[in-house]
């Protein structure tokens, strides 16, 4: 949960800023992809990232929905608790 504060509060402070960054969402479980997909504009591709993930490990790009439930369904096998990114 660390890692997590740590981007999100870099996140919060990036934008608080006035530095750019891509609109951020959580992905807490399967009935919040779609509505984390709106959040960031609802466009393709997306980014899909494990919130542990460094250096590029656990980064996925997706460019459309089918795929974006697949690779979200395929990394929770592992636990891994998930970003998704405009």
């Amino acid at each position: 949960m660390k890692n997590l504060d740590y981007q999100l509060t870099s996140y919060i402070s990036f934008h608080q800023n006035g530095i750019q960054t891509p609109k951020t969402s959580l992905i807490n479980n399967e009935d919040s992809v779609v509505d984390a997909h709106k959040r960031i504009g609802g466009k393709f591709p997306v980014i899909i990232k494990t919130i542990t993930g460094t250096q590029g490990i656990g980064v996925s790009i997706v460019n459309d929905f089918k795929s974006m439930i697949s690779v979200v369904q395929s990394l929770w096998k592992f636990n891994a608790e998930l970003l998704i990114q405009e």
